[in-house]
C-alpha cells in the first residue's frame, strides 16, 4: 500500500495526472500491445521509460492478483451434497440456511462453537 510518507504529496498528484493520461490515451499511454506482449508486459516497458511512475507500479500490482473460485466451488459443492436427488425436499432458502450454517462452522475455531 502507497503511503504519502513513502511517495510524497507530489507522486500522488503525478499519480492523479497519469491517471488522467492514461484515460485520455495521451503519450505515453497511448501505445499499443505489440505482438505477443502481454498486459505485465506493456505495463513494464512502460515503467522502464519514465522513472518512479506510480501509475505503472499500482497497475502491475492489480496485475498480480491471482483469480480464484474456490469459494463458490466449495458452496456449490456443498449445495450438491445437500440438495441431491435423493434429498429434494429442501426449500431453496432451507438449503440456503444450511449452507450458512455450514460455512459458519468451518471458518470458527472449535471452542467457538
Amino acid at each position: 500500500m502507497c503511503t504519502d510518507r513513502e511517495y510524497g504529496g507530489t507522486a500522488i498528484k503525478g499519480l492523479w495526472n497519469d491517471m488522467e493520461k492514461y484515460q485520455s490515451l495521451a503519450e505515453p499511454f497511448n501505445s499499443e500491445l505489440a505482438k505477443g506482449e502481454t498486459p505485465d508486459m506493456w505495463w513494464t516497458r512502460l515503467g522502464r521509460q519514465e522513472t518512479n511512475r506510480l501509475l505503472v507500479k499500482v497497475a502491475r500490482s492489480i496485475l498480480s492478483i491471482t483469480p480464484h473460485a474456490a469459494d463458490p466451488e466449495r458452496a456449490f459443492s456443498f449445495m450438491g451434497m445437500t440438495h441431491s436427488s435423493i434429498r429434494n425436499r429442501f426449500k431453496p432458502s432451507t438449503v440456503g440456511s444450511m449452507a450458512q450454517i455450514k460455512s459458519y462452522l468451518l471458518i470458527r475455531p472449535p471452542e467457538e462453537v
